[in-house]
């Protein structure tokens, strides 16, 4: 989380000079010098976001000044522990900091820290969702601060003020409040306000779909900007319209705006206005597909940054180097870069940005669909998060393993991942994250229910059926509480499907309709073929055939439009069976539902599922698995001296079918002879407590190409490359098609 300051009264120290100011005083064994010291120390460790160093240093002041009766010192030094704990994100301990400091600045008489105090109790509101509270906090800090004549705090205040409104659905407001926070940015010394002000506009604009809109306001307070002579605040509106380009899809001319920022950055000679810049470069190439230019603006970013200690937007910057290699399939360069920034935050014990990275090799380990080895970095980001006590990037790494287990099959690591990050995910009140979580909650539900379809059990079927409309509608209430559309839309396709598995065909109406609306306002596709199809099948297990003909071929075009040939075949096949539901070959109560997989992706249903739910007698013996073949022969018996003695005629031996795990175990021992592998002491590989056919899509991925082993080393124990006349992976995506989603990209909205 990127903190400002909101009081810039007295000059910046670095940790440097602070460490050896309290040095000194402990030295000399002045007390109130040495609390001096640890706070100056704490606020430069802010500036780089070392906020448990900050928060341990600043603790440590406020027991002297505690000592000392010093209210205020107190005071400032609870302040500082509010921004630490922000950073950290702990809404709950930074909000009790912020105000106790809020009450002491207020028997002090200091309004400028009283104003400071609300501002920031504004935004870890904003961070927990409390966004009524924080508009609140937001004006009583805009007002203290004009009534001082603080251009700096009301343009601040502003901005959070804006911030709120969006989190409540106002983005007109939005807009007219930072605006106003625009307009009281008088000096290149309000730049990060600016900054600020910016993001909000833009997001409105975004709220509102008028993205058009906001290349000419952004461009218009570049131009204001130019005519005044601020270079740097100029380059700030350059960036961020190259971001307002790059969400149009734009990628050509965000890299032309980024160039022009870029220059007056230099200009200004301001490094850390310039590494902003060239970070926006390398974004903005990335977009429109140049690679080199894009892969170079990255690393000049990422080594400004690196210098200044911004360790947050070093990993901004590495993320453009990592995705630039991705495009180009360089899969070894782009583990290489993320290995090297990994290593070199773990040599620094900065376990923070050391899990960051490491969740940027799992990422590239999914790309290459080295799924094991994605997870065991995941899983490595999880236990580095915690020792760090990063609580936010310990809850995201949860989930992160809780949708891989969930996509191959790993129920009980799944549902312990989904558990833990629940609980963090509450004690951080992010409602956005609980939704989420809760999600893949609902997919596992989903999975165990076509598991228990395919194994003829329907009770437990429809158990958990409902089990996943009982965890959707939950992350629904979440994400309308957090004003998050895209959350609501997810949220009501996994509803709208349990609600047409539960054959309650009127609710999976209402939920599909709800779900257009918000996909259309919000302009997510992807979302709108779900709810089309979802109401293709209200309509059809309704018994209205063409309505549900046309939303399903409406569904099935924008499935091809977007490149999404699961979708394709899910919608081609439910044209199918409502063509045999009208002329009368199936039964239409007799429609299974829709195969919904990883919250969004409709897929057609597994074969192990088909073979029980098909349309009619002769489609399940096409279904069912052929018999094993007869061998006929004839058998010849010859005695010593080479007469025949026994002649069997039309022998007939039946051939024994091997199993899928014999297959496979052949295949290791053939291709790595003498390899010894002690599998019995490491466990069970998948411990999943669902039905054996939970995993009932494995898609067919093409092998990745294995380096050469090193001289004398023991030989792989896994299988590459195709066996028995087809392509085998081990652990391969179970309904996440033929790649996975990638977790580590570029968001161009930062």
């Amino acid at each position: 989380m990127l903190l400002v300051e909101f009081v810039v009264d007295e000059p910046s120290v670095s940790e440097q000079d602070a460490g050896d100011r309290l040095q000194r005083a402990r030295q000399a064994n002045r007390r109130p010098d040495e609390a001096e010291a640890l706070r100056l120390l704490a606020k430069a460790q802010l500036a780089s976001g070392n906020f448990l160093e900050a928060l341990q240093n600043v603790t440590a002041g406020l027991t002297i000044v505690r000592e000392l009766e010093d209210r205020s010192g107190e005071a400032h030094a609870l302040y500082i522990a509010a921004l630490a704990q922000q950073g950290r994100g702990l809404p709950d301990e930074a909000l009790y900091a912020a105000n106790e400091a809020l009450k002491l600045f207020k028997d002090l008489g200091d309004k400028k820290f009283e104003a400071a105090a609300l501002f920031t109790s504004s935004e870890i509101r904003c961070l927990s969702q409390d966004h009524t509270e924080a508009l609140q906090a937001a004006q009583d800090a805009q007002a203290i601060a004009q009534s001082l004549g603080y251009g700096r705090g009301q343009a601040l205040a502003n901005a959070a003020a804006g911030r709120a409104r969006l989190g409540l659905g106002q983005p007109d407001e939005a807009m007219a409040a930072a605006r106003a926070a625009m307009a009281e940015c008088a000096t290149e010394a309000e730049m990060d306000c600016e900054e600020r002000a910016l993001a909000v506009l833009v997001d409105a604009h975004a709220a509102r779909r008028s993205l058009s809109e906001a290349v000419e306001a952004v461009r218009g307070v570049r131009e204001m900007r130019a005519r005044a002579g601020f270079r740097k605040m100029e380059a700030v509106a350059l960036c961020k319209l190259a971001t307002v380009h790059i969400l149009l899809g734009e990628g050509s001319s965000a890299a032309v705006v980024a160039k022009q920022a870029v220059t007056l950055a230099v200009e200004s000679g301001d490094r850390r206005c310039e590494a902003s810049a060239r970070l926006a470069l390398g974004r903005s190439a990335l977009a429109d597909g140049d690679f080199e230019e894009a892969q170079r603006a990255g690393e000049e970013a990422a080594a400004l940054f690196g210098a200044a200690r911004d360790h947050a937007q070093e990993i901004s910057a590495v993320e453009v180097i990592v995705n630039t290699y991705l495009q180009r399939s360089d899969l070894n360069a782009a583990v290489r870069v993320a290995t090297e920034v990994m290593n070199r935050f773990a040599a620094a014990r900065n376990l923070r940005m050391q899990a960051s990275m490491m969740i940027a090799v799992a990422d590239v380990n999914l790309q290459a669909q080295d799924v094991e080895g994605a997870l065991v970095f995941l899983k490595k980001a999880r236990v580095t998060s915690s020792e760090a006590k990063d609580s936010v990037g310990e809850a995201g790494a949860f989930h992160r393993v809780a949708q891989l287990c969930a996509t191959i099959g790993d129920a009980e690591e799944a549902l312990w991942s989904i558990q833990r990050g629940t609980a963090l995910f509450r004690k951080l009140k992010d409602k956005r994250g609980e939704g989420e979580i809760l999600l893949v909650s609902a997919d596992l539900c989903f999975a165990k229910s076509w598991g228990y379809v395919a194994m003829g059990s329907q009770d437990k079927s429809v158990q958990e059926a409902k089990d996943a409309l009982r965890n959707a509608e939950l992350a629904l209430r979440l994400f309308r509480a957090a004003g998050d559309k895209r959350g609501q839309a997810l949220a009501l396709l996994s509803v709208a499907n349990a609600q047409l598995m539960l054959k309650d065909v009127s609710g999976c109406s209402s939920s599909a309709s709800d779900c257009l609306v918000l996909c259309e306002e919000i302009a997510f596709d992807s979302g709108r073929a779900g709810a089309l199809l979802l109401s293709a099948g209200s309509h059809m297990a309704d018994g209205h055939m063409d309505p549900a003909e046309n939303s399903a071929n409406q569904a099935l075009l924008l499935f091809r439009q977007r490149g999404d040939s699961m979708g394709t075949d899910a919608a081609g096949n439910f044209l199918k069976d409502l063509r045999s539901v009208v002329s009368g070959a199936t039964a239409k109560e007799n429609f299974p539902g829709f195969y919904l997989r990883g919250t969004d992706s409709f897929q057609p249903l597994p074969q192990e599922v088909a073979a029980k739910t098909a349309r009619s007698t002769a489609e399940r013996r096409q279904q069912r698995a052929p018999p094993p073949r007869p061998v006929t022969a004839n058998c010849m018996i010859f005695s010593p001296d080479g007469e025949m003695s026994v002649f069997f005629d039309g022998f007939e031996g039946r051939l024994a079918t091997v199993s899928q795990t014999t297959r496979i175990r052949r295949a290791e021992v053939e291709e790595a002879p003498g390899a010894v592998e002690d599998r019995p002491s490491a466990g069970p590989r998948y411990r999943a407590e669902v039905p054996p056919v939970y995993a009932v899509r494995w898609q067919g991925v093409q092998a990745q190409p294995r380096k050469p082993l090193a001289e004398g080393a023991p030989p792989a124990g896994r299988v590459e490359g195709a066996y028995y006349g087809s392509t085998f992976i081990d652990a391969g995506p179970v309904g996440a098609g033929t790649t996975f989603p990638p977790m580590f990209k570029v968001s161009a909205a930062r």
